[in-house]
């Protein structure tokens, strides 16, 4: 996943979630902090990611919010029977999962690749 679309969906997905608080308010709001899950599956550096996000968020609706990245763990199934977290190891641009048991790379992901808004506090 890139760095630059994953935090513009990140800003489309707060805002679209502000909106519809305004609407259902019938009134403007000022967002004091978006709490936003980044799977460590997704290859995403959070400390660029945070550089991005800063970017885009001046002179935005959300300009002033506090942005908080938390990293959410992988979760995958692998054919020797293991459940859970894998070893990672990172790769330039991306992240390689391996089984903690057999060190096979071939895993099923059930989650931690993505990238979600968690929460947004309201002032």
């Amino acid at each position: 996943m890139e760095v630059y679309p994953a935090a513009e969906q990140i800003m489309h997905d707060a805002l679209e979630i502000v909106h519809g608080v305004e609407i259902k308010h019938k009134r403007k709001v000022k967002v004091k902090k978006i709490v936003v899950g980044v799977g460590e599956l997704s290859g995403l550096d959070l400390h660029e990611l945070s550089k991005v996000l800063a970017g885009l968020i001046e002179d935005s609706a959300l300009d002033r919010c506090q942005m908080e990245l938390l990293e959410l763990p992988g979760n995958v199934a692998c054919r020797c029977g293991f459940q859970g977290r894998p070893r990672l190891f990172r790769l330039k641009e991306r992240v390689v999962a391996e089984c903690p048991k057999c060190k096979k790379e071939e895993l099923l992901v059930h989650g931690g690749e993505g990238v979600s808004v968690e929460k947004v506090e309201l002032a």
